[in-house]
């Protein structure tokens, strides 16, 4: 027996050109154990008190510190909880994994990475932003992991 999958159809809003307003998801990619877990949760919440329905959910392939990490914030303005096929937004702060959750990212994306990894901009069709993360953790006098 087989499962046919479909590709993904689009919306009447994005046939039309009309904005799509809370209706989006960001993946963060970091290493397990690294307290990523404390900054989504703010995110969720931060986004939740604005009047946001949103839901976050936490991917471990392992328990073992260091290994890759996923949270998916789902951001809904009908209330959906459930992870979407496409992420339009990724935090790539896991070089191990950076370069396939690049791939992954839909054209006209947003890809947030760390300035000192040098990447360049491999995909003209995504939009890039580069944080400082050393110098922001420095200036924090929180001990870098």
């Amino acid at each position: 027996m087989a499962i046919n999958i479909q590709p993904e159809t689009l919306s009447q809003q994005q046939i039309s050109g009309e904005p799509i307003v809370n209706d989006f998801s960001i993946m963060v990619a970091t290493k397990n154990g690294s307290g990523s877990q404390t900054s989504n949760s703010l995110i969720v919440n931060a986004l939740f008190r604005m009047g946001i329905p949103v839901n976050g959910k936490n991917l471990f392939p392992s328990n073992i510190k260091g290994l890759p990490t996923w949270y998916t914030i789902r951001v809904s303005k009908d209330g959906y909880t459930a992870r979407r096929a496409n992420t339009e937004i990724v935090v790539a702060l896991n070089q191990d994994t950076a370069a396939e959750d690049i791939a992954n990212l839909p054209e006209g994306g947003v890809c947030i990475i760390p300035t000192e990894w040098k990447w360049g901009q491999s995909r003209p069709d995504i939009i890039y932003y580069e944080i400082p993360v050393k110098d922001i953790v420095k200036q924090s006098d929180i001990a870098a992991d």
